[in-house]
């Protein structure tokens, strides 16, 4: 754990964000009935709920059916907050680069995410994007690169979407971040480029502001590598039980329970004594 924090009690908390994937949900992707009571819980008390998440905020959405939250989406770009929905153009992909992309992965799968829609190329199934997105908007010639937020490769070999990344960071390292999966997810290994500008800790920041808070009145719950830069600057950084080991090392809490055991909301009742 880190020890460059001072750490917050409770009675400073005055938010809680939350990862989905691997955090609030569990493998049906279902939020449970605990986790919606335990949302009005924090509610009644004053303390503001969102999901920090990659995911598009459709998708968040239908998600969170139900349940009035404000929420922070693809990864920072896109914020819901007293119900406004708010693109950070900063997080825009620049459509030259973009271009670039596709034009050097020419026969490789792929899909993008435009305007809160994901558009495919090639054989990529639903199942390799239904994480992130549930509109479709067709192939992805039919979309529009002055709104992209995220462009994905995918691919058997990891060797050639290493070649891929090498290739675009030698002409616009400045411009644009990707990230290369060190495992095969559902079959395929994952490179993700995404806006230098976007972050998860950028629009959470983005979102507390409309209520007068920063990030340092922030408790976030996380899993994965990607919820490193949060952990980092969160008031109160916490982890779940099946967090691996790297991430676990940013927290200054974790849950005892998974998020296949309703980790998040045994955490926070227990947190916040509701």
């Amino acid at each position: 754990m880190t020890e460059d924090r001072i750490l917050i009690i409770p009675e400073e908390v005055k938010a809680v964000g939350v990862d989905l994937d691997g955090t609030l949900l569990p493998e049906s992707k279902v939020i449970t009935e605990r986790t919606r009571v335990t949302i009005e819980k924090l509610k009644k008390e004053g303390i503001i709920f969102f999901p920090v998440t990659g995911k598009s905020l459709s998708l968040t959405m239908k998600i969170f059916d139900g349940i009035d939250v404000p929420m922070v989406c693809l990864e920072g770009a896109y914020i819901r907050v007293k119900g406004k929905n708010i693109w950070n153009p900063d997080c825009f992909i620049d459509p030259e680069v973009a271009r670039f992309i596709i034009d050097i992965s020419d026969g490789i799968e792929s899909f993008l995410i435009s305007n809160d829609k994901v558009y495919i190329r090639g054989d990529v199934r639903e199942k390799q994007y239904r994480h992130w997105a549930c509109d479709l908007g067709g192939d992805i010639s039919n979309c529009r690169m002055d709104n992209l937020t995220v462009l994905i490769l995918l691919s058997m070999e990891r060797d050639k979407l290493d070649s891929i990344r090498k290739q675009v960071c030698r002409n616009f390292s400045d411009r644009v971040v990707p990230f290369l999966t060190p495992v095969k997810y559902l079959e395929r290994y994952y490179l993700t480029f995404r806006s230098p500008k976007t972050g998860k800790y950028k629009g959470a920041a983005r979102l507390l502001a409309y209520y007068g808070y920063g990030l340092e009145d922030m408790l976030f719950i996380g899993d994965w590598r990607n919820d490193i830069p949060i952990l980092k600057r969160v008031g109160f950084p916490v982890v779940m039980r099946n967090a691996e080991e790297k991430v676990a090392g940013y927290a200054r809490a974790m849950t005892l329970y998974t998020n296949e055991e309703d980790g998040v909301s045994r955490f926070l009742e227990g947190f916040f004594s509701l």
